[in-house]
């Protein structure tokens, strides 16, 4: 029997650690420079049949993996730490 080594989205609660989530880019931003000039970020979007989730690489990270994220591309994230964003 294979299991799926999975979570959908739909099942997180607040907080979780070493989860493994497969979906598809859905949106990315451009990268983003602080005001202060000490770091940047970009955003993207993936989702499962069950949901979407905000992704935010920083600084190196995401210097590392801005040219890699492909609005359409199925991605394979994993060891995501996750907080349950309070803005509906």
């Amino acid at each position: 029997m294979i299991t799926n080594p999975f979570e959908f989205v739909k099942y997180f609660q607040f907080f979780f650690i070493r989860v493994a989530v497969n979906g598809r880019i859905i949106r990315k931003s451009g990268i983003v420079t602080y005001s202060n000039g000490t770091g940047k970020f970009f955003t993207f979007d993936f989702a499962d049949l069950s949901g979407e989730i905000r992704c935010k690489a920083f600084n190196d990270i995401a210097n590392m993996f801005f040219e890699q994220i492909i609005v359409g591309n199925v991605v394979y994230v994993n060891n995501i730490f996750l907080i349950l964003s309070m803005s509906f």
